[in-house]
């Protein structure tokens, strides 16, 4: 999602970092598909490897929230913590949970798609995290008018294994 994000950089698209608080929204729990676990989601994804030791959290997950230099692109929602997909991990990432494994990116074109992307949220020194799916909406028109909405589909509470 990252790469598609930089290519909507063109369009005015600017992301930043806080630590506000998000609302409340309908989220769907994930489960873990038969044979995944922490421990395997931690190892497929290089963003939780270099940020977990000693079984905790060695620095804070904050929000990931991106803003429109166009005034005629709306901003709708926010990516709670931060994004930990990538292209080379994505399949992978989706394959490990039972309401991810057919999730499909939909790209019309770089001004209509709908694609997917986890994120985490954590503070420093936690023992565990909270993993988002979260999914990306892109309309925009020719003119460059348009919303890009990002909302969390699923999430799931994980315990970071202690040694």
């Amino acid at each position: 999602m990252k790469k598609i994000l930089t290519l909507l950089a063109s369009t005015g698209l600017v992301a930043t970092t806080s630590a506000t608080v998000v609302s409340c929204e309908n989220v769907k729990s994930l489960t873990f598909a038969e044979g995944m676990d922490a421990a395997k989601l931690i190892n497929a994804s290089d963003v939780l490897k270099e940020n977990i030791a000693e079984g905790k959290l060695i620095a804070d997950f904050k929000d990931d929230e991106y803003k429109s230099n166009n005034s005629d692109i709306k901003i709708k929602g926010k990516v709670t913590g931060t994004e930990i997909t990538t292209i080379a991990n994505m399949e992978t990432l989706y394959s490990m949970f039972n309401e991810t494994k057919d999730l499909k990116n939909e790209v019309t074109s770089i001004l209509d798609m709908t694609v997917y992307g986890m994120s985490v949220a954590g503070k420093k020194d936690a023992t565990s995290f909270k993993l988002y799916v979260v999914k990306t909406t892109t309309k925009i028109s020719e003119k460059g008018k348009g919303t890009i909405t990002f909302k969390n589909v699923f999430s799931l509470k994980i315990d970071i294994p202690q040694s």
